[in-house]
């Protein structure tokens, strides 16, 4: 498809060696200029994708050197997108640019370009990762470059970040740094934390975060009581339980403090932290109220509950399972269904086939995942709704039923080339080439489906 220009001119046509005609080539710039600005725009998240997934798809050259220009001034969300189109071309042509972006001035685009290479072998670069922590603008800005290490193991960075611990620090800064030593294993820090846990300065709320360091990092420690007081009492699961969960095993007064936690917060959208931290470490106290959250108001407490329940060993044979379907709760039916289903039971199927066509505000919320279920049952009972599907007004549910239904039909003809794109359809197309598309594998499978 040609690109578009802002005015007509006659295109003169040129004879190749052999024997095509093509048009001549048509300098193009300024259009690349537009799509890296329009791909750098803060305001309208869709018009910078738009952009992305032309320059995805063109990969011009001229738009690399205005990246590095253009990318320390892009939003959170275009600076993504702008590293995912870099990392797409070819490597001779994104290195340099990345190299570039090492001393572009914005010191969380550096680290990506960074964190990039490195992860690309070059190993020279925990100097210049860790110098780039340590001139950090904003303890806010270090924090967030702190969660983009992820568990990236460098004696240099690990150093840098170990010279970043303070009595005086914050705990959310803390709760950064701690979190970074712990997932990249780093051997000197238990001794330091060890260390400033017997700093009387040490503010209480990063105590606590101290001892679930230690107890994440395999060390024993005798003193837990800021880490149960706060377990107990402020519901901070999701800071605490990151490192808890980490852990061989845990004391009984911190598992129990977890439990006297979720007694008093059933329904806060953080129990499920506190369930999934008891049934990790097989705490068998928990089970009853854990059976009870089954039929929680919160959706991912109940989803929590649910799998704690398997883990524990609360779901005793098929028969709790067939109690599930008959429930009010959607997420909680197609859960039970699709764990029946990998026990090679379809019981199940009739109800997952009822939800993707219930038109309930509470089904539709659960279309996507509905189909995603329906999918692997791969039945032939399935392939009408998946079809129907193919046109839902979600891209997203457009997108999930194509791949259950490529998945579906494979399983039902193994030995032909399921392709639904060899019938126009795309699950980004227009409404009117999506109709025209559903129709003809409509019309293919009135002929081809297994006689009943």
């Amino acid at each position: 498809m040609r690109p578009p220009f802002p005015f007509r001119f006659p295109l003169l046509l040129a004879l190749l060696p052999s024997g095509r005609w093509t048009a001549p080539h048509l300098p193009h710039q300024d259009r690349v200029a537009q799509l890296v600005a329009q791909l750098g725009e803060s305001k309208d998240s869709s018009r910078s994708y738009q952009a992305f997934q032309k320059l995805f798809k063109q990969k011009p050259k001229a738009a690399l050197p205005l990246l590095v220009r253009a990318l320390p001034g892009f939003s959170l969300y275009a600076r993504s997108l702008a590293f995912s189109l870099i990392g797409s071309y070819p490597w001779d042509q994104a290195e340099p640019t990345l190299r570039k972006l090492l001393h572009c001035g914005a010191p969380a685009v550096e680290l990506e370009a960074a964190l990039v290479l490195r992860r690309q072998g070059d190993k020279s670069l925990g100097p210049r990762i860790a110098e780039i922590l340590e001139h950090a603008p904003t303890s806010k800005e270090r924090r967030a470059m702190l969660l983009r290490l992820g568990s990236l193991a460098d004696p240099a960075i690990q150093a840098a970040v170990r010279d970043l611990l303070s009595p005086k620090l914050s705990s959310i800064d803390w709760d950064a740094a701690l979190y970074y030593l712990l997932l990249s294993q780093d051997p000197k820090a238990p001794r330091l934390v060890q260390k400033q846990l017997a700093d009387p300065t040490l503010a209480k709320d990063s105590r606590s975060l101290l001892q679930a360091f230690l107890l994440g990092a395999g060390q024993s420690t005798e003193d837990t009581a800021a880490l149960v007081r706060d377990l107990e009492s402020n519901g901070n699961f999701y800071r605490l339980q990151k490192f808890l969960l980490r852990a061989e095993t845990l004391p009984p007064p911190v598992l129990e403090a977890a439990l006297a936690f979720l007694r008093s917060h059933p329904d806060n959208y953080q129990a499920r932290y506190a369930i999934a931290l008891l049934a990790r470490h097989k705490h068998q106290k928990a089970l009853p109220l854990i059976r009870k959250l089954v039929a929680s108001r919160q959706p991912l407490v109940s989803q929590a509950a649910f799998d704690a329940l398997q883990k524990l060993g609360g779901l005793s044979g098929r028969a709790s399972f067939y109690q599930f379907l008959k429930s009010s709760d959607p997420s909680l039916v197609l859960r039970a269904a699709d764990t029946l289903r990998r026990r090679d039971d379809l019981s199940g199927l009739p109800k997952v086939l009822e939800l993707v066509q219930s038109k309930s505000p509470a089904a539709k919320r659960l279309r996507y995942k509905a189909l995603q279920v329906l999918g692997e049952f791969r039945s032939p009972r399935a392939v009408p709704l998946l079809i129907q599907a193919l046109d839902d007004p979600d891209p997203s549910n457009r997108s999930q039923a194509s791949w259950a239904l490529a998945k579906t039909l494979r399983c039902i003809f193994p030995y032909r080339r399921i392709d639904l794109a060899s019938a126009g359809y795309r699950p980004g197309a227009t409404a009117g080439e999506r109709a025209d598309a559903v129709a003809r594998i409509r019309a293919w499978w009135a002929r081809v489906r297994p006689a009943k």
